[in-house]
């Protein structure tokens, strides 16, 4: 049985503070080398309410920011891990009802604008690299492939992993009713 199926069988419901949804959403940070995108992905973390930040790798990633987080790294829960496996190992173990996604533009993904995100299901999201995408051994860890669509033609090969990162945060937060925050002076607070 493959664990999608197993994990819309088992229906599992975990609770969370700060949303008026019960699910979860996740990141993992693998394989990006701009300093500016990773603390642009971060600041899209704390923007759009994600629980975690997986690192794998680069144990000093948050000196590579340049300020580009706005002070999202002090915010944020961040957990360390040496491989992509461990990572998911994490994942699966403490949260056994969560997918991981893969953003990828390839022909097997499904767009995310049609995407139905499954009540009571964690997502964990996993952006491909600036120049190459997802590595095999990130793909080989997805339970799911999906992508931006673009509707201009002749458009863009891709676009940048930071601006994919708060597509794909804000289009989970909205379908799992995160509540918004509240606007004071031109900012959310």
């Amino acid at each position: 049985m493959s664990h999608l199926l197993s994990l819309l069988l088992l229906g599992i419901l975990v609770l969370s503070s700060g949303c008026s949804s019960n699910r979860k959403s996740f990141v993992i940070l693998s394989n990006l080398q701009s300093g500016n995108n990773i603390g642009d992905v971060c600041r899209n973390a704390l923007a759009f309410n994600v629980h975690e930040v997986l690192v794998v790798g680069k144990p000093n990633f948050k000196e590579k920011l340049r300020g580009s987080d706005r002070g999202a790294k002090s915010r944020l829960v961040f957990k360390h891990y040496n491989s992509i496996a461990e990572a998911a190992t994490y994942l699966r173990t403490q949260f056994p009802n969560t997918l991981i996604c893969g953003i990828e533009i390839m022909e097997s993904a499904t767009s995310i604008a049609s995407y139905p995100f499954q009540e009571a299901i964690n997502y964990c999201f996993l952006f491909g690299n600036e120049g190459g995408g997802l590595s095999q051994k990130q793909r080989e860890i997805c339970d799911k492939f999906l992508y931006i669509p673009q509707y201009a033609s002749g458009g863009m090969a891709s676009i940048n992993v930071a601006c994919a990162s708060a597509v794909v945060l804000s289009t989970f937060a909205n379908q799992a009713r995160y509540s918004e925050t509240t606007i004071r002076n031109e900012k959310f607070i």
